[in-house]
């Protein structure tokens, strides 16, 4: 979606994901398991304008000062909600950068029902505009499966439930 709006997209991802990112429109991508994604990022001399993370990496946040604009935004789209967690993302909501924040703003995201986008990007789907990328599609009755891949936090993609009978 950032690339079909006219952004630079860099991703973060292990090796083996690397050439479904860039199918999906990445323009650079950085090997998790094999650098430092901070490093990396340092080493691309861009500022970034956007951070988007999806995976709650807490050093990705803290570094942003050094590859990011000043007006950047971090938005941080998913994390688990242990106590850890928690407290972290509180630290990152009011650590303010005289005091050792990255001083860039924190928009934490929560998904919400917006018909209006929804068709947009149904519309950009169906324009090939957007390719969704699907991990395995299972019978509603094999839902416990789907949920059991779910939580292996390792699917390439959507897992869908059909729930047609």
């Amino acid at each position: 979606i950032a690339k079909l709006l006219g952004c630079h997209v860099t991703v973060s991802c292990s090796g083996a994901n690397a050439d479904l990112c860039k199918g999906v429109g990445a323009d650079e991508v950085i090997d998790y398991r094999s650098s430092d994604v901070v490093e990396e990022l340092k080493k691309t001399g861009r500022k970034y304008q956007l951070c988007v993370d999806n995976a709650g990496t807490s050093s990705i946040y803290w570094a942003m000062r050094s590859f990011t604009k000043e007006t950047a935004i971090h938005i941080q789209v998913a994390t688990t909600l242990s106590f850890t967690d928690m407290f972290d993302l509180i630290q990152r909501m009011i650590i303010p950068g005289f005091l050792g924040g990255p001083g860039r703003k924190l928009i934490y995201f929560m998904a919400r029902d917006d018909p209006e986008a929804l068709a947009h990007l149904g519309q950009w789907v169906g324009e090939g505009k957007i390719r969704v990328v699907t991990e395995q599609i299972f019978a509603y009755s094999d839902a416990p499966k789907a949920f059991e891949l779910l939580k292996t936090h390792r699917a390439r993609g959507k897992i869908v439930i059909n729930t047609e009978v």
